[in-house]
């Protein structure tokens, strides 16, 4: 009796070891599966063929010939399209920011919405471009040929404009704050509505123009031409008008308070300044 007893209480024991064993195991804290992925850095392949959406960002296409290209939306962001051939090319809501355009032909695109943000677009040519809400601040426009070109509602703030040519060229409302347009040509441009406050325009031509309710508050017009601009309603407060040409412009309902006029200045009326207006 008392070795049957003794055999029941060695396997009780041993039982209950096993099971201790088997809670300890379960307690084992378990090292979760890593969640860290690993993102692959995939590079833009500059060999393919032009498309919308396409993304060509950085690459190297300069003297490409992309004439009526459909790039429709393309990353064309801090590319190289110096002397590229883009004429009649789609580039709508194109991200052209950094981008290297000098000496491209870019005459009759269609740039609607893009954004050039920042980019080199020293001699480039727009002729007949069709540009409005395009982003153009603080591009290098130097030399740019904007003839006959449409950039309604663009802007430029800050954006280098020196002997650019805009002879003819539709501005509606576009935005040049604080714009470098030394020496450029805006020879009969329709800039009704145009954004011209703190912009430099020293030597510049406006012959003809058309600046009707446009908004050259501070602005530098120092050696300019105005002859027979239109100025109707346009506001030149605190611009400076030393040495302009004037003659025959319209400034019905313009507000001229604190305009800067000598005696070099040629007055609407023909006569030497300071101008009675």
């Amino acid at each position: 009796m008392m070795q049957r007893i003794g055999r029941g209480r060695v396997g009780w024991a041993a039982a209950m070891a096993g099971l201790l064993v088997a809670l300890g195991a379960a307690c084992v804290p378990v090292t979760p599966p890593s969640t860290t992925t690993t993102t692959t850095v995939v590079p833009v392949d500059c060999t393919v063929v032009p498309a919308p959406r396409v993304d060509l960002r950085g690459c190297d296409l300069s003297g490409a010939s992309l004439r009526n290209a459909d790039l429709i939306n393309a990353n064309l962001s801090s590319a190289n399209l110096s002397g590229a051939d883009l004429r009649g090319a789609n580039l709508i809501a194109a991200d052209l920011t950094l981008a290297n355009l000098y000496l491209a032909d870019l005459g009759g695109v269609d740039l609607r919405t893009a954004n050039l943000e920042k980019a080199n677009l020293e001699r480039v040519r727009l002729v007949s471009a069709r540009a409005s809400y395009v982003s153009f601040d603080f591009a290098n426009l130097t030399g740019a040929d904007f003839f006959a070109a449409s950039v309604a509602r663009s802007t430029f703030r800050g954006a280098n404009l020196r002997l650019a040519n805009m002879y003819s060229a539709g501005l509606g409302e576009a935005d040049f704050t604080a714009a470098d347009l030394t020496n450029a040509n805006l020879t009969a441009a329709k800039a009704v509505g145009a954004r011209l406050i703190d912009a430099r325009l020293t030597s510049a031509y406006l012959t003809v123009a058309d600046l009707t309710d446009a908004d050259l508050t501070n602005a530098d017009l120092t050696n300019v031409d105005l002859t027979n601009a239109n100025l109707t309603n346009a506001n030149l407060t605190n611009a400076d008008l030393t040495d302009a040409v004037m003659s025959n412009a319209i400034l019905t309902n313009a507000v001229l308070t604190g305009v800067i006029t000598d005696e070099t200045t040629v007055c609407p009326n023909g006569l030497f300044g300071p101008c009675a207006f």
